[in-house]
């Protein structure tokens, strides 16, 4: 059984997972991370962020696995 932790953390303190001092690789989006953002920005406005973004601690930081186009819509 493997028990998960949800912690509720600032926009600011998060970073990209493309940022070079992720280390490895972590966001699989290599190409379009900017397209649509002004739909996706809208909507979450209007609905809030309805899948939470998974974040990652590495040694510099908080990194975005999962949810890098949401972070980037809301800032």
């Amino acid at each position: 059984m493997t028990t998960e932790t949800m912690t509720i953390m600032q926009i600011k303190d998060m970073r990209y997972g493309h940022d070079p001092e992720a280390g490895e690789a972590i966001n699989a989006r290599v190409t379009n991370r900017t397209e649509g953002l002004e739909g996706l920005a809208a909507l979450i406005k209007t609905y809030g962020v309805v899948i939470p973004m998974i974040v990652v601690e590495r040694r510099k930081g908080m990194f975005v696995l999962d949810g890098n186009r949401r972070l980037l819509a809301l800032r």
